[in-house]
């Protein structure tokens, strides 16, 4: 994974196809901002981040 740059929400927001693309192509991390503090990031999709979400997808699924 390559550490990429970091960015305020607003850029974020303003470049988001691009800093997807970026994620997803290259494998390139971006740090957003919020008031100068790190606050989330944009990454690639690993495999362990899709077995969360396959398994919370189905956990939603099963009825109580």
């Amino acid at each position: 994974m390559k550490v990429g740059k970091q960015v305020t929400v607003r850029e974020a927001r303003d470049n988001l196809g691009r800093l997807l693309d970026a994620a997803h192509y290259a494998g390139e991390v971006t740090v957003v901002t919020r008031q100068g503090k790190p606050w989330a990031i944009i990454g690639p999709l690993t495999p362990e981040h899709l077995a969360a979400f396959e398994a919370a997808q189905r956990d939603e699924e099963t009825p109580d």
